[in-house]
């Protein structure tokens, strides 16, 4: 019998495996999913990089044609290597145990011997080759992986097994996400509510497998629907969010005293977090005595030193919204329309990789920001979007990310609306 290959782990961060079943000793001390990818697919899955800056985990895709579990199509090495691309994180750094990571090592090991996990992967690659070409409906081979994804979860539904097994309900986000992209209502809570009953016959979210892949997906999913049809069903990873919520803000500010140097206004931002912070404890009188002394840095310091670097003029712009919903506008005479539109042109100045490879957090954080402030559901749509990637660095492990961006927006939702109630 032919030895194993290596785990992708292993292989990921070039050490030596010991090929221990089910985990070898370097997964096992580090906590993470020990996986192997099958021998007649050693060729498929070719994970590179240093360990030092752990690069993306690029895959030769050009090598699985004899391993598609259903008939070979001469499109099909094209859509996987757009789901892969689609992604947004090729040349950011990504980490085994990150959703990224999973979604090219866990995923498409699964896709690659499931018929239902496959068509959902040719889906999501065929969808995204139709919004680069700037399609407004979807092309027929879309259409045509779509509806055998639909028919084949269909004929699982019924099974005792794999009608709730992990690769039926992975396939079942795409539908749910495109649902909520396209702002079809009707077919999001469908998939949405036998997601829920799935999720119940399997005993909850934490029973769920891949490493925690299929829970982080249902849990973007809801917060999809959230943004795209003010949804209230979020499934929380656990612990009770703090009113109000602030532990996104402690999270950015801890990650950013360890970046290492780099061009991006470092100092500059960490005092624009640092003022949200203050100001949504200030926003309902719950300031700690710690925080007492803290005050507001002076406006007149913020415009007179204002740096052109886009993303710092993003980081203020956010900051500059959250102050107006919380009633400290430093703007008066800008409507929140007309700055959530400035927002939206400054980030489309700004690389989206160098924000992801050095402040992914603070990215979602101004995103979610935009996407909270606006009454508009494309604009919303293009808010979460833009910050999708970010979301996928984050660590399979570390549930409480979504969770704190989820009490986030819910926060700044709930302030807007009741600011517009005082006014009418």
């Amino acid at each position: 019998m032919a030895m194993r290959n290596a785990c992708t782990s292993c292989r990921f961060r070039k050490r030596k495996c010991d090929r221990a079943i089910p985990s070898c000793a370097r997964c096992e001390a580090n906590s993470i999913q020990c996986i192997y990818i099958p021998q007649k697919l050693s060729q498929a899955v070719q994970l590179g990089g240093q360990a030092s800056d752990a690069e993306f985990a690029g895959m030769n895709l050009s090598a699985i044609s004899e391993a598609y579990p259903i008939p070979r199509r001469w499109y099909m090495p094209r859509l996987l290597r757009n789901f892969i691309d689609g992604l947004g994180v090729s040349q950011a750094p990504v980490h085994p145990g990150s959703m990224a990571w999973g979604l090219q090592t866990v995923w498409m090991q699964h896709a690659l011997s499931d018929p239902c996990l496959f068509h959902a992967t040719l889906f999501l690659g065929s969808s995204y080759s139709d919004m680069l070409r700037g399609e407004r409906t979807s092309s027929s081979i879309t259409l045509f992986h779509q509806s055998e994804l639909l028919r084949l979860v269909r004929e699982r539904l019924g099974h005792p097994v794999i009608g709730t097994d992990d690769c039926t309900l992975a396939a079942i986000t795409p539908l749910v996400s495109s649902a909520g992209f396209s702002g079809d209502r009707d077919a999001a809570r469908i998939h949405q509510a036998g997601l829920r009953r799935m999720v119940e016959l399997r005993g909850g979210h934490d029973k769920l497998g891949m490493g925690g892949l299929v829970a982080a997906l249902l849990h973007m999913n809801s917060l999809v629907c959230r943004i795209a049809f003010n949804q209230h069903d979020y499934p929380s990873s656990g612990g009770k969010p703090t009113l109000p919520p602030s532990a996104l803000e402690i999270r950015i500010l801890s990650s950013l005293e360890d970046l290492p140097g780099h061009y991006i206004p470092l100092q500059s931002i960490r005092r624009i977090i640092r003022t949200a912070y203050n100001a949504k404890l200030r926003a309902d009188s719950q300031v700690s005595p710690a925080l007492d002394h803290e005050d507001l840095f002076p406006t007149a310091s913020i415009d007179l030193f204002l740096p052109e670097d886009p993303i710092y003029q993003c980081c203020y712009l956010a900051m500059t919204i959250l102050l107006s919903i919380v009633q400290q506008p430093l703007h008066p005479s800008k409507s929140l329309n007309c700055l959530v539109h400035d927002l939206k042109s400054y980030l489309t100045l700004t690389d989206t990789q160098t924000w992801l490879r050095y402040i992914p957090e603070v990215y979602s954080w101004v995103c979610m920001i935009g996407a909270a402030t606006t009454d508009k559901l494309e604009l919303r749509i293009w808010f979460y979007f833009r910050q999708a990637s970010a979301l996928r660095l984050v660590s399979l492990q570390n549930g409480c990310f979504m969770d704190e961006l989820w009490a986030h927006f819910e926060w700044l939702m709930g302030r807007r609306s009741s600011q517009a109630g005082d006014r009418v």
